[in-house]
């Protein structure tokens, strides 16, 4: 079975499902960004989590209609991953995403989440998508912002983001 691919607005961005034979690439990832990750620790697995997972190939990743582990690969590079997952019975998805620090300020995240926000709507049928960032990552509620997601509530550090299907902007 080929990897999924979701293709961008740009030439040099690409989603596309990490293969098996790949995923050390995604420790290598995380243990370039290990000290980035730590400071930012907004993602759902930590640098040293992340790092351990991919060195042992314990990273499964997964394709099903509602959950998507994707490579962010900027010109055939490993540089950032999107999850995305959801709930058929609802219709909600939520999305959680990472780029190599030294990749930030490009576009390339805001480039690889509309992609991402036009698949799930389109391919999966989501009516609404999801995120959560910690207050103070200003960076991540503007990429999140600029895709078209509104904050929508607060809880503790975090503020929660929706993007709902008839919200979306292609």
């Amino acid at each position: 079975m080929e990897p999924l691919r979701i293709y961008t607005e740009r030439d040099d961005v690409l989603l596309r499902e990490v293969t098996p034979d790949e995923k050390p690439l995604l420790g290598e990832l995380a243990e370039r960004n290990r000290a980035y990750l730590e400071r930012a620790k907004e993602y759902g697995w930590s640098a040293l989590r992340g790092a351990r997972m991919a060195k042992k190939v314990a990273f499964t990743v997964r394709s099903s209609r509602f959950r998507h582990e994707m490579g962010v690969w900027v010109c055939g590079q490993l540089s950032g991953v999107v999850e995305f997952r959801g709930l058929p019975e609802d219709g909600y998805a939520q999305i959680g995403y990472f780029l190599d620090e030294k990749m930030n300020g490009k576009g390339y995240m805001t480039c690889a989440l509309r992609a991402t926000a036009s698949h799930t709507f389109t391919e999966c049928g989501c009516v609404c998508i999801t995120a959560n960032v910690r207050a103070e990552n200003t960076k991540s509620r503007k990429v999140l912002e600029r895709v078209g997601f509104s904050a929508t509530s607060e809880y503790y550090s975090f503020v929660n983001y929706a993007l709902p299907v008839e919200d979306w902007r292609p």
